[in-house]
């Protein structure tokens, strides 16, 4: 599934649309009030409900304005309510136009919001603490240390309770060994990323894990209960990715988001895209997870 936001980078307040029709199928909106945001609300809209529901209020009122002036009965002739020929012909011609696939603000059902205040998430009439769903990856600051790899921490010449001998420099020859399996591992790993397997829409495989510790403290991870796939949100250039923890890890989502200002042309829109894997469950979850991250990264790059 892919959908594009028509309020260009602002994913407080827009409609998601479809690429191949643009008829949109969920509407995001911000409440705020004197000390910022308190609620922002995630609406499934039907398009075909919706457009088919109003079409009767037009219909009604065309035939009630007509049938009040030229078209109705009069007192005394007849002793009934008639509807003329030309509200007949309006409400005809208002039946067969095509529906319009523009909705209001409160438009739709509820599905999803979340609670700036209180910092609490609801999806499908479930609520919980952000902090039950939401943990970064790696845990503290020791965890993510000792997390790299040896021959990391041997060319950096740091020493994390390592042993002695550990510290010393090793040979020519382990270094050229050394060396020549890293650009192995890196070759793989970017052939891996690239490939495009079955079941993975989206740029392949992520990552063997062995990034550095800087990349591990932007990552976050989501789950919204025990029995759901955990995904791993993290901001790459103009976006974010999403990938299942569990191995092999998958991309099944990713998120794009241009901040860049353009001279000539117009700039792209903010682009959703989700595989059915990610459907399944845990669609309305991972927009609102995204909404949150976005916003957040936001509000930091302001704050500097």
């Amino acid at each position: 599934m892919e959908l594009t936001f028509n309020n260009k980078a602002n994913v407080l307040s827009a409609q998601l649309l479809t690429t191949h029709d643009h008829s949109p199928i969920y509407v995001i909106t911000t409440e705020t009030s004197l000390w910022g945001r308190t609620y922002t609300y995630l609406r499934d809209v039907n398009p075909a409900f919706h457009a088919g529901s109003l079409q009767p209020q037009r219909h009604n009122r065309n035939a009630n304005s007509a049938s009040g002036k030229k078209g109705g009965a009069k007192k005394g002739k007849g002793g009934a309510e008639a509807i003329g020929e030309k509200a007949q012909s309006q409400a005809y011609q208002t039946s067969l136009s095509p529906p319009s696939y523009r909705v209001g603000r409160h438009q739709g059902t509820i599905v999803g919001m979340i609670n700036w205040k209180n910092k609490t998430m609801d999806v499908g009439g479930q609520r919980r603490k952000l902090v039950e769903v939401r943990r970064k990856e790696g845990g503290g600051w020791g965890v993510g240390l000792m997390q790299w790899s040896k021959e990391k921490v041997k060319g950096l010449g740091m020493c994390f309770g390592l042993a002695e001998k550990e510290k010393k420099a090793v040979n020519e020859g382990e270094v050229v060994e050394q060396e020549n399996a890293w650009e192995t591992k890196e070759k793989h790993r970017w052939s891996a990323s690239t490939d495009n397997t079955e079941g993975d829409a989206l740029g392949g495989a992520d990552n063997d894990g062995t990034r550095d510790f800087w990349a591990r403290r932007k990552r976050r991870l989501w789950q919204w209960a025990s029995d759901r796939t955990e995904y791993c949100i993290e901001h790459e250039d103009e976006g974010w990715r999403i990938s299942t923890t569990t191995s092999p890890r998958r991309t099944t989502g990713i998120f794009i988001v241009p901040y860049r200002p353009k001279l000539f042309g117009p700039m792209r829109p903010v682009t959703l895209k989700l595989t059915r894997e990610a459907l399944v469950k845990d669609e309305v979850f991972l927009i609102l997870a995204l909404v949150y991250e976005e916003t957040m990264r936001g509000d930091r790059n302001v704050s500097l």
